[in-house]
């Protein structure tokens, strides 16, 4: 093994260094395992990304760092935008293309930054831990890891190591039921003491039995959380009804609703947005928070580091952990000390940028300038600017890491960490390993990523 990729894995724990030896020096785990099974709950079967055989594990400074990355920056990316657009509404209107109205109502009452669900893709380069983006909004993916603890710990390649190591999974899923318990409780429909949530699933993860892992994770919730209440579990919104008092299924007053409509083919109703806005219900998803969640608001944070608006601490983290961004637009910006015209910047040093679209998901319109061929690049950054909704980011490469590889062996990866804030709270955290300069250079589970669970470990 390279003593330098080594050293990477010590970054993240000694515990760490210790499983690559378990693993490749000792031979113990070299083979691809099998983590799915009958056991798992049925909607997770069948899971369509690819798993990763190692598990990962994390000591107390790192932890500390994803702490400090998921906690504490998307609350001054929040505070950036208002700043930006304190005295142009219509501006702000218009560059994140909301409606006018949506736009006072973010200006006037703002974001309630205690109810944010959100996750933060980042990478660890070789000047430390960089934001790729924020995902807002409860249907973040990534929290389904928690169920594989068993499936990893049962591995006979795996057990042993276990046995010499004292180490938890953050319990994700868990957090996040704690999350939508804790908000809802502040809402008018918990007045009688009880904590009823609504979760609409889809057609197809209903049918998958979505509701038989989450009922019991929901009651252990309640139990931690010291209250009462019920969740139910649906397709669709048909047994929902709205009124001037808020929202109701099957008889019961609704605190939360969590709908998870993206893929999915049932439309939200104008009513839920009333209840949202009018404070009857506690709606993860608002429209006002992909606001926070659009790529481009990480430059204006950076755009705002030097401002009066931070102290030196807050301007510490922006530097810390916000790589170079800008919005795509007709404009002179400063990189490596230097005034360019964005367009001819880009152009240029392709390979040392990526573009991406504000609103985009799943790796979809990420391209990155070192895998794309000049005249492909040329197109892209002239599509960016004529759609006017894409961000310009510096390239952060990532450190190379080790990760099991193929029926059996192990290989250099590049890796993506998946950060989880639930409300202010550090989540948990997983990760998604791409081989070494494979593909496109986009890191994620749609696009042949693999994904593994992380432990949380003292050293």
């Amino acid at each position: 093994m390279n003593p330098e990729i080594i050293r990477n894995h010590a970054l993240t724990s000694k515990t760490a260094v210790r499983f690559l030896d378990h693993s490749v020096t000792q031979g113990r785990c070299l083979d691809q395992l099998e983590l799915l099974d009958e056991t798992l709950p049925a909607f997770l079967r069948d899971y369509p990304y690819p798993l990763n055989s190692w598990p990962w594990f994390v000591g107390s400074e790192m932890q500390q760092t994803l702490r400090d990355c998921v906690c504490r920056v998307p609350e001054l990316v929040y505070r950036a935008i208002r700043a930006e657009f304190a005295n142009d509404r219509q501006g702000l209107a218009a560059f994140y293309r909301i409606p006018p109205m949506l736009a006072d109502i973010f200006m006037e009452s703002g974001v309630d930054m205690r109810q944010l669900m959100l996750r933060v893709d980042a990478m660890l380069t070789s000047r430390g831990l960089k934001i790729l983006e924020i995902n807002t909004g409860p249907d973040i993916g990534g929290w389904q890891i928690q169920w594989l603890d068993r499936q990893y710990r049962k591995q006979a390649a795996l057990a042993s190591f276990f046995e010499t190591v004292d180490c938890h999974s953050r319990n994700i899923p868990k957090e996040y039921m704690k999350h939508l318990i804790v908000q809802g409780k502040s809402y008018p429909a918990a007045a009688n003491g009880r904590v009823n949530i609504l979760i609409v699933v889809g057609k197809e993860s209903f049918e998958l039995g979505m509701s038989a892992p989450l009922v019991p994770l929901f009651r252990e919730a309640l139990d931690e959380c010291g209250v009462d209440g019920e969740i139910l579990i649906e397709r669709d919104l048909a047994n929902v009804r709205f009124d001037r008092s808020g929202v109701h299924a099957h008889g019961r007053r609704i605190c939360t609703v969590v709908p998870f409509h993206r893929g999915s083919s049932f439309e939200l109703p104008l009513e839920l947005y009333r209840a949202s806005l009018g404070g009857t219900v506690y709606w993860p998803g608002n429209p006002l928070v992909p606001v926070i969640g659009d790529k481009r608001s990480l430059a204006i944070a950076q755009k705002h580091k030097d401002s009066k608006l931070f102290n030196d601490e807050e301007r510490d983290l922006i530097e810390r952990f916000v790589p170079w961004s800008v919005p795509v637009a007709q404009q002179t910006v400063r990189f490596d000390g230097v005034d360019s015209d964005l367009r001819e910047l880009l152009l240029a040093r392709r390979e040392d940028f990526v573009v991406k679209a504000a609103q985009g998901s799943s790796g979809t319109d990420v391209y990155v300038g070192k895998f794309q061929t000049d005249p492909g690049w040329c197109e892209v950054v002239g599509r960016a600017f004529s759609e006017g909704t894409w961000l310009a980011q510096e390239y952060c490469a990532s450190l190379p890491f080790y990760g099991q590889s193929g029926p059996g062996g192990y290989a250099v990866h590049d890796v993506i960490w998946g950060l989880f804030g639930f409300g202010g709270g550090y989540g948990g955290c997983w990760l998604r390993l791409m081989l070494k300069d494979k593909g496109n250079g986009v890191i994620n589970s749609a696009m042949g990523a693999t994904e593994t669970i992380v432990y949380e470990v003292s050293e």
